[in-house]
């Protein structure tokens, strides 16, 4: 569990930091919220296309050694961007950098999911891997104020070497399930749902994400005290995370997609359009709330279907994907249609996601009530 949490943290170490390091970087540079939202998308890019090149091989490949050598190069890409002395530069070493991150996050879901309980599996690793990011964002916030941006990647090297001896503990591949016909032939185009869902919230909530440094400066806030508020505000996904560990599928997995999802998109479009400190941080509760409670049902439903990781791996790069897509459209929309923009993606790309993901939801829950959960196409039973 603590190698998998591990490994998903240092998947998305950029993406969870970055607010902080994409508004230092557009002080120290002088770019615009377009140019910056490029290298985030470049790195996350990375990310996406390493995650889709180890989705075919998740169940046959050895995913401490793989994990191990990703680490250490992605260490080295942390440490050669505090040394990048140009815009082009920097957006190559961080491309490199997330490439490698995602090979990371790749073999972490490929071992999700083949825990016996992926739901439970997942709320847990949210919620060790946000407590430590709520940590991080802190300690980031410190080092962009004293030394800039390279005392942020100097200290997120420091991060990514030490968990490369822990990555050595990671649960190596599963044998091969037998799948019966009788349940995935009536779940077997619900997958490609969940994915098209899972972009979508990726592109809206990195696309906020990236930016909510800017929304807190723009409001007034100092850098440490939206760190602060980012950090403290983690709390109430932490909490989301532990309900959501203690509630497994009891309620199955409609009720709680559909009550998160709908949250989350009342929270982004608050927080978009933040003009006090009080929205502002009410927002970022709500929202923190929400992601850790649809992130582990959605990631269970797919590492259900096929507990070889193939889904869940397919998952983590189209999660790249979109988290490399959201800063790029974010930027282009906060340059173009500042009012509203924004706003109004992140709360289409919610309904959207959620339109896609109850047929998924619903169609699962149905087979499970009626006992197609001891199916190893659909439970994945060991």
């Amino acid at each position: 569990m603590f190698a998998v949490t591990v490994a998903t943290g240092i998947g998305y170490l950029g993406a969870n930091v970055m607010p902080m390091w994409l508004g230092a970087l557009m002080d120290s540079l002088a770019l615009g919220p377009e140019q910056a939202g490029r290298i985030g998308s470049a790195e996350l890019l990375g990310g996406a296309v390493a995650a889709l090149l180890v989705a075919p091989m998740a169940g046959r490949i050895s995913r401490r050694r793989l994990a191990t050598i990703a680490c250490a190069c992605a260490a080295a890409g942390y440490a050669l961007s505090a040394l990048a002395g140009s815009y082009a530069m920097l957006t190559l070493i961080r491309m490199a950098t997330g490439f490698f991150c995602g090979i990371v996050l790749a073999a972490g879901n490929a071992a999700a999911a083949g825990a016996r309980d992926p739901d439970r599996v997942y709320a847990a690793v949210g919620f060790f891997a946000g407590a430590a990011a709520s940590v991080l964002i802190v300690m980031v916030g410190y080092a962009s104020g004293s030394g800039g941006v390279p005392s942020i990647f100097l200290l997120l090297t420091g991060v990514v070497l030490i968990a490369i001896p822990v990555l050595r503990w990671l649960p190596e591949s599963v044998a091969p399930q037998q799948v019966t016909a009788s349940a995935t032939a009536r779940l077997s185009s619900k997958p490609l749902f969940a994915l098209a869902a899972v972009l979508l919230l990726s592109i809206s909530g990195q696309g906020l994400w990236a930016f909510s440094e800017r929304i807190g400066d723009s409001i007034g806030l100092e850098t440490e005290q939206i760190g602060w508020w980012i950090s403290v505000s983690s709390l109430s996904g932490l909490a989301s995370a532990a309900f959501a560990a203690w509630l497994g599928t009891r309620l199955g997995r409609t009720f709680p997609i559909t009550l998160a999802i709908a949250l989350s998109g009342t929270s982004q479009w608050i927080l978009a359009n933040a003009d006090t400190e009080a929205a502002y941080v009410v927002a970022l509760f709500g929202w923190g709330l929400a992601l850790n409670f649809w992130f582990p049902f959605v990631m269970g439903l797919l590492a259900e279907l096929d507990r070889g990781g193939r889904w869940t791996v397919v998952s983590g790069a189209v999660a790249m994907l979109g988290i490399a897509i959201g800063p790029w459209v974010a930027g282009q929309l906060q340059e173009q249609w500042p009012d509203h923009g924004l706003a109004t993606l992140l709360v289409g790309c919610a309904a959207a996601a959620l339109a896609l993901l109850l047929p998924v939801s619903i169609a699962y829950d149905r087979l499970a009530g009626r006992g197609f959960e001891s199916d190893p196409a659909v439970a994945g039973v060991d």
